[in-house]
């Protein structure tokens, strides 16, 4: 298939997919995700970035309706969502699949509206594989861009409206206009920025709540572009130099999930190898740190 008509295919699968259609291996890396994705929010708590969010987010709404984490406290939904998304960037300890990091919003996002709206353990898995499998792939249909790795924060308004949607049980019209809504400003951040400032923290954070609020707003009958994606001026095309439609093909038999990974250190995954090799360095050798002139 072309990739013609992605938009629609998206919004056709989300609304049928089911908890049971899951296979056993997918709900299992998603709960492992979800364990991944919290324990960096814990450990991002800790980072100044994250100690200076959390603080300034509390103050900014007395609704009640989600909670930030770790303190407990309670707020609104978008607030929760923004708190909780940049502790769980603060440390690069976020996991990522192919082709994004989708765990902010597709764990986080989903937790949030779990709990505003009161859905189970089965809602909030289903919704968390739909936004992998629909992340990833808008992720993977624009690979040969400008963009990669975490910079690809337009996944999370599309992966928070799929979310939204299902939860909310929306209908396949509902889900396009929510997806066009979500994108009808794709985020594109700037590399000073992501690399050289703690604003890098609130990647997800600042768009993960705009595909909430585009499912919000399309349950309500704000209509959005119905061919967003694959449009000849569309994301995509947008977004990338050159487009990979076919990425957008085997929903329900390619699982995206699969390809799950996790980190073991804090940082970017292009390190770990590097890090693993200096430890078994220092335990082979007994190397003391301190006559270490140079690498």
């Amino acid at each position: 298939m072309d990739g013609s008509n992605a938009t629609a295919r998206i919004a056709e699968w989300v609304a049928q997919a089911q908890f049971e259609d899951l296979p056993r291996r997918v709900l299992e890396e998603c709960k492992s995700q979800i364990l991944s994705v919290i324990a960096s929010v814990h450990a991002g708590h800790f980072s100044d970035s994250g100690r200076i969010v959390s603080r300034t987010v509390k103050d900014w709404a007395t609704a009640k309706e989600a909670t930030l984490m770790p303190s407990g406290e309670r707020t609104s939904l978008h607030a929760a969502i923004f708190g909780n998304a940049a502790l769980s960037m603060a440390l690069d300890y976020d996991d990522y699949l192919f082709a994004g990091h989708t765990g902010h919003s597709a764990v986080l996002t989903t937790l949030a509206v779990c709990e505003k709206l009161g859905k189970g353990g089965k809602d909030f898995l289903l919704a968390q594989a739909l936004a992998n499998e629909v992340g990833g792939r808008v992720g993977a249909a624009a690979l040969l861009g400008p963009l990669n790795g975490q910079m690809c924060s337009y996944l999370h308004p599309i992966c928070g409206a799929v979310i939204t949607s299902k939860l909310m049980g929306l209908e396949k019209e509902q889900i396009l206009a929510a997806i066009g809504i979500a994108l009808l400003q794709p985020p594109r951040p700037l590399s000073p920025a992501f690399f050289g400032s703690d604003a890098k923290t609130l990647l997800a954070s600042m768009s993960a709540p705009v595909g909430v609020q585009a499912a919000e707003l399309a349950a309500n009958g704000l209509r959005g572009c119905p061919e967003i994606l694959e449009h000849p001026d569309g994301f995509v095309r947008t977004f990338a130099s050159t487009p990979l439609m076919g990425a957008f093909d085997g929903f329900g038999k390619t699982w995206l999930s699969d390809t799950l990974c996790y980190k073991v250190y804090p940082g970017c995954a292009y390190i770990d190898s590097i890090i693993d090799c200096v430890l078994n360095l220092a335990r082979q050798h007994n190397i003391d740190a301190k006559k270490v002139r140079a690498v």
